[in-house]
């Protein structure tokens, strides 16, 4: 889902609109209540105020609203069961070729995983899915690190939007993690 335009305008603690933090549990209610898997995840805020390129970006500024995001998170979302999975960022912007973007979104993975801890409820055993610049298969582990005391279950993401190569190399990448 999408957060960007769900803060309360001009608020520094970065609250959510409540009423859209009820539709996003609401909806994770009817999928769990199906026995189907939920992924709660920033999805498109990577385009807007997670852009580490974006002119102004302020990479503390957005740490603090990306903390608040995922405790909020967390915190409604905490009691829910194992079927649901958390994950930090979907198609993270950010340039492959600068270590400093990686370095950043590794900050945001760690950010999110304590944000969820510090909310309590069953987030400490939760899956967390995590991904590399651009989700793109080549770059998934090229500047990942797991963040630092994290207990959580975790996923590797990526996407593959041309056609079929072949990953050998990647899974090679992933296996020394």
């Amino acid at each position: 889902m999408t957060w960007a335009d769900h803060f309360i305008a001009d608020d520094r603690n970065y609250t959510i609109d409540p009423a859209w933090l009820q539709r996003v549990s609401d909806v994770v209610d009817y999928a769990i209540t199906n026995d189907l898997y939920a992924i709660v995840n920033a999805h498109h805020d990577s385009w807007s105020w997670l852009n580490p390129d974006a002119t102004g970006f302020n990479r503390t500024e957005t740490l603090a609203k990306f903390y608040r995001l995922w405790f909020q998170i967390g915190t409604t979302l905490g009691c829910k069961s194992s079927l649901l999975a958390f994950e930090t960022v979907n198609e993270p912007s950010g340039d492959t070729s600068k270590a400093e973007d990686g370095a950043f979104l590794n900050s945001l993975h760690a950010n999110m995983v304590k944000a969820i801890s510090d909310a309590g409820g069953f987030n400490k055993d939760r899956v967390v899915v995590l991904c590399g610049l651009s989700d793109g298969y080549t770059t998934a582990t090229q500047y990942l690190q797991l963040p630092p005391n994290m207990t959580n279950p975790w996923a590797l993401t990526w996407h593959m939007y041309g056609p079929c190569k072949s990953i050998s190399p990647f899974l090679a990448q992933l296996v020394r993690l």
